[in-house]
C-alpha cells in the first residue's frame, strides 16, 4: 500500500502503523447496473480504530489548505476522540486559515459502529465542526441530518449525491443541482469517492464550488463506467473530455 500510494506522488511518511492489527479487505460483488455488494474483513481491533490525536501532528493538521475526515472514523474510540481533536484544532485555527476547509464525508456503515443509536448526535456534532458535509440521500437519512448550510455553527456547503441522478450543491444562497450524467454502468463502487476527490481537487485550485461539484459529477461517471475503484480513478484531463463532451475510454471492460 505504501508503494502504491508512494508511486502516486503522496508523502507517505505520516502514515501510521499499528501493531498487532491488519488491514482491513473489502470484497465487492459486480451486479450492474446497480447492486455491487460490500462484505469487509476486519479483524479485531481494525487498525483506523486505534488512532490517536498523538498520530497525527497538530502543525500539519493546522496548516494543511484541506482535510478530508471520514465518518466511519467516528464510529469507534479512540478514533472518534482523535477525529474530534482534529476538527476542533482546524476550527481553532480559522482565525490564521480562513481559506482552509474542513470537509466531512459522512460514509455511513451502520456495522462498524459500537452502537449505531449513538451516530446521530456523534454526526451531528461533527457537522458542526465541519465546513462542507458530503454525503448521499440516504446518508443524511440516516445520519438524521438535514442538508441546509450557511448556519452560523455548521456547515456553509453540501454536496448532496443522488447516484445516477446526479448531485446538488447547497449553499446558503440556495441549491444547484446538476443531472447525472448517461455512462454504461459497469460498476459504481468508488464513483462517489471520485467525485468527493474531483470536487475537492476544484477547490483547492479555487475554482467556484459550481464548476468543482460539476468535475465531481463527471468524476463519478466515470469512475462508474469503469470495474476497478481506487485505480480508475479520473484524471484532470478525462474529465475535461467529459465535460466538453468528448468519448472517455472505459477501464478494465469485461467480456
Amino acid at each position: 500500500m505504501r508503494t502504491f500510494l508512494a508511486g502516486e506522488g503522496i508523502d507517505v511518511d505520516p502514515i501510521v502503523t499499528k501493531p498487532g492489527t491488519r488491514t482491513q479487505v473489502a470484497f465487492f460483488e459486480v451486479w450492474p447496473p446497480d447492486q455491487f455488494p460490500v462484505t469487509f474483513y476486519r479483524s479485531t481491533p481494525a487498525p483506523e480504530t486505534r488512532l490517536t490525536a498523538s498520530d497525527m501532528p497538530r502543525a500539519m493538521v493546522e496548516q494543511v489548505p484541506l482535510v478530508i475526515l471520514s465518518g466511519a472514523v467516528l464510529a469507534v474510540e479512540p478514533a472518534r476522540s482523535a477525529a474530534f481533536a482534529l476538527l476542533e484544532n482546524r476550527r481553532a485555527a480559522r482565525d490564521r486559515r480562513p481559506d482552509a476547509v474542513t470537509l466531512l464525508d459522512l460514509d455511513w456503515r451502520p456495522t462498524l459502529w459500537d452502537d449505531v443509536r449513538e451516530a446521530p448526535a456523534i454526526m451531528e456534532q461533527a457537522a458542526r465542526l465541519s465546513d462542507v458535509l458530503i454525503g448521499s440521500d440516504e446518508e443524511f437519512e440516516a445520519a438524521r441530518l438535514r442538508p441546509e448550510a450557511g448556519n452560523a455553527d455548521g456547515p456553509h456547503t453540501i454536496v448532496l449525491k443522488h447516484g445516477p441522478a446526479g448531485v446538488s450543491l447547497v449553499t446558503e444562497g440556495g441549491r444547484h443541482s446538476l443531472s447525472g450524467i448517461t455512462v454504461e454502468v459497469l460498476c459504481g463502487l468508488g464513483s462517489g469517492d471520485g467525485l468527493t476527490a474531483a470536487f475537492s481537487a476544484g477547490l483547492l485550485r479555487g475554482l467556484d464550488p459550481v464548476v468543482a461539484v460539476e468535475r465531481g459529477n463527471a468524476a463519478g461517471a466515470i469512475v462508474a463506467s469503469r470495474l476497478m475503484c481506487s485505480t480508475a480513478m479520473a484524471t484532470p484531463a478525462e474529465i475535461d473530455r467529459l465535460l466538453a463532451g468528448l468519448s472517455v475510454e472505459p477501464q478494465g471492460a469485461v467480456s
